[in-house]
């Protein structure tokens, strides 16, 4: 799971931290909701912003948190997609 969740920097997700913990425990369960069951690549988007969408951050707004998630979960399409 670090490893996966390391591919958060590139996208520069993490600023202040005040919303870090929610994001990283939100995208954790997303991510093993997602290994038990492999959604369409078409309902991606839809996923993430369910998953994603309860949480405050009072930088980023939210895009970049949203691109990291997305960028784990393509980047294994065998493990979390159908």
């Amino acid at each position: 799971m670090r490893s996966r969740l390391v591919r958060y920097g590139p996208h520069f997700a993490f600023q202040c931290g005040y919303c870090t913990p929610g994001f990283l425990n939100e995208a954790r369960v997303l991510l093993e909701r997602l290994a038990k069951q492999p959604v369409a690549r078409a309902d991606l988007e839809r996923t993430i912003a369910q998953a994603l969408d309860g949480h405050l951050c009072r930088c980023t707004g939210y895009v970049k948190y949203h691109e990291a998630v997305r960028a784990v979960i393509i980047a294994e399409p065998q493990r979390y997609l159908i």
